[in-house]
């Protein structure tokens, strides 16, 4: 696997992940039931509980599907991180990211998928569930809702845009979906994650 990135054990705590905000994306709110009567109550609740949960020396690890209209970028200026491992979700334009990222030097990294390697085990994170690793655990996004964690054996369907078929796949090992929707719309501690999927 490529991109591995090695987390000491003394640094584990300065590592948050999540994904799915869906910045700008008013019919989230009805497709997802988020608590929200509309576009600004959203956003200003999910910038709030970033800060609320990530410092200024905070790494984050975000899993992609950060908005719906690239003009939504800016909001990454409002945000409290040291450092974003931004992998790219399907509504996410890395062009326009990488623009931003430019014009005010952020210290944000662009990736299709990542290993993160802590306490002698590694870690597969990536967008799409079906894209996740037979052969060490996978922290996903993109389904929103409809799961937290999936386990060996349970089974996945998605559908492959790049090849225009379905899929049906049986977890060769565990799966967890850090969206917002199923961690009250909170970031989640990398720790946290860890534990989950070694449990």
């Amino acid at each position: 696997m490529n991109n591995i990135l090695k987390i000491n054990k003394d640094e584990i705590n300065d590592y948050f992940v999540s994904s799915d905000h869906h910045y700008g994306h008013y019919n989230v709110i009805k497709y997802c039931n988020r608590p929200f009567n509309y576009i600004q109550e959203m956003e200003y609740n999910l910038t709030k509980n970033w800060n609320d949960t990530l410092s200024t020396k905070s790494n984050l690890i975000y899993n992609g599907d950060f908005l719906m209209n690239p003009k939504y970028y800016k909001i990454l200026l409002e945000l409290n991180f040291n450092k974003i491992y931004f992998i790219l979700g399907n509504h996410d334009n890395k062009n326009k990211l990488q623009k931003l990222i430019d014009e005010y030097n952020l210290n944000i990294e662009i990736f299709k998928n990542l290993t993160i390697e802590f306490d002698n085990k590694q870690y597969f994170f990536t967008h799409f569930p079906y894209n996740c690793s037979d052969l060490v655990p996978s922290i996903i996004g993109h389904v929103h809702y409809k799961y937290k964690k999936l386990n060996i054996g349970d089974t996945i369907n998605g559908y492959l845009r790049s090849e225009k078929r379905d899929i049906v796949k049986i977890l060769k090992q565990p799966i967890l979906n850090v969206g917002i929707d199923v961690w009250d719309y909170y970031p989640v501690s990398l720790k946290e994650c860890i534990n989950i999927l070694n449990n």
